[in-house]
């Protein structure tokens, strides 16, 4: 055994149940679980040993929306920069399109230790930033050119993207939504709609999306939201749900309102997915969002069960992505060996959304450990290349 991680604690994603765990890893993958209870002589003779001391084991966390393409993006982050957060898995969220996609390949995918899937924009340019919004006119879109890039890369690119905000689409209005939609059921990929300050209301929007489609940014509160003139959640989010539509966070810097998460939550209507959003510059910089696990413990201060959280980074991005089959985003043997130590502080944070609304937390979740591929990348504050 080559590495064994002693003394975790496990939280079932179901049903919430603790237990105490220990893993072992050989060759990259998972071999060993131990059970509270239990006792095993496997765990015997690694070549690496850590003691967890009781913090909690996760299948290595998932942040489904970033943005990581630094040669051809303002909004590029090195994906990198994510592992002391916990995440051994990151997706870029339509940064590249596909006049770019080769470049963000060479350059944001293939050096990095952190494993990258991604999303391709619908527009050719991607997400450009710096105070330029990428094109949707149907006529400068080559649907052939995503579908090659789509085969070429497959197993990389797992969707399409498309930003349908006003002051984006302008008189395309909806219509960037529908033609990604069309493009996603001929090439078999799912399409992730960011959806603030829209140009119709919100059920418009996800009453048009599909089982494994994603609605991002769900709760924002720029033009038209998920909640009615009463503040009370759209039926058609409950039912999108029931159908397999994906609700994802999104976070960010300006696209989370407590007002309408508390509203939202309070009916029962939580995320399916949380994601951090990480830019170049909202990365570490902002009360409302400084990585994956400062968003994880701003909805654990808001009442969201544990459980449930550690599910929407894990389990749930997992089978979005198609990705659960293989193992990713669950604790089990035969697994990839990516994996998650998360520790509880008991200390007071603040915590703010896009609006200027604060709420004091007492309980802040902090990485410990991030191991990919069995290797350990993160450990205590050094990264990179420990064994």
């Amino acid at each position: 055994m080559d590495l064994l991680i002693k003394n975790a604690r496990f939280t079932d994603p179901e049903t919430g149940r603790e237990s105490a765990v220990s893993a072992g890893i050989k060759d990259g993958k998972i071999c060993f679980l131990q059970w509270e209870g239990e006792s095993r002589e496997e765990s015997e003779g690694a070549e690496r040993t850590v003691d967890a001391k009781g913090a909690y084991l996760l299948p290595g966390m998932i942040d489904f929306h970033t943005h990581l393409f630094t040669g051809g993006s303002a909004f590029g982050l090195n994906g990198d920069l994510l592992l002391p957060s916990g995440v051994t898995l990151a997706v870029d969220m339509g940064t590249a399109g596909s006049a770019g996609y080769e470049m963000f390949h060479r350059l944001d995918v293939l050096p990095r230790t952190v494993k990258i899937r991604s999303f391709i924009n619908l527009s050719p340019l991607g997400q450009p930033g710096g105070g330029m919004n990428e094109p949707l006119d149907r006529n400068i879109i080559s649907e052939q050119r995503i579908k090659e890039l789509s085969e070429q890369y497959a197993g990389e690119i797992l969707g399409l993207k498309v930003r349908i905000s006003k002051n984006i689409v302008g008189k395309e209005g909806i219509m960037p939504l529908d033609h990604a939609l069309e493009l996603g059921e001929r090439l078999g990929l799912p399409v992730c709609v960011h959806t603030t300050d829209p140009p119709v209301c919100a059920s418009e929007i996800v009453k048009r999306l599909r089982p494994g489609d994603i609605y991002s940014h769900m709760y924002h509160n720029k033009g038209m939201a998920i909640l009615d003139d009463e503040g009370k959640v759209l039926p058609e989010f409950f039912e999108a749900k029931k159908r397999g539509v994906f609700l994802e966070v999104g976070n960010g810097r300006m696209n989370f309102s407590f007002a309408v998460a508390g509203k939202a939550m309070a009916e029962g209507l939580f995320p399916d997915i949380i994601s951090s959003d990480a830019t170049a510059g909202t990365f570490g910089n902002s009360p409302c969002m400084k990585d994956l696990v400062f968003v994880m413990s701003k909805f654990w201060n808001m009442g969201m069960p544990l459980h449930r959280i550690f599910a929407a980074v894990t389990a749930a991005p997992a089978r979005c992505l198609g990705l659960a089959e293989r193992g990713d985003g669950r604790l089990t043997i035969g697994a990839e060996a990516d994996l998650t130590l998360l520790r509880v502080l008991d200390e007071e944070t603040v915590f703010a959304d896009s609006e200027g609304a604060v709420l004091m937390g007492d309980r802040l979740l902090c990485p410990e450990m991030t191991v990919i591929g069995g290797r350990i990348v993160y450990l205590q504050g050094r990264a990179g290349g420990l064994r």
